[in-house]
């Protein structure tokens, strides 16, 4: 889980620990709808914005558990 990851990263020395749950929001949009979002380059960096900043949202990290991603400095 999210907490554990950071707890264990943390306890070995790692700084500045960010955590995000890549596709937590993209898995609620219809697949329909991503392929045209996909296909139109300006919606495609929109929403990689987007879904960057509303993935890496402590609230939301554990919605993707199984595709955590964790960054910090050593």
């Amino acid at each position: 889980m999210p907490d554990e990851l950071r707890g264990i990263l943390e306890k070995n020395g790692v700084k500045n620990v960010e955590l995000a749950g890549p596709g937590a929001f993209a898995r609620t949009i219809p697949n329909e709808i991503l392929v045209k979002i996909v296909n139109d380059p300006v919606q495609r960096m929109q929403s990689l914005e987007f879904c960057h900043m509303y993935d890496s949202n402590p609230y939301v990290c554990g919605m993707g558990k199984d595709n955590l991603f964790a960054k910090g400095e050593i």
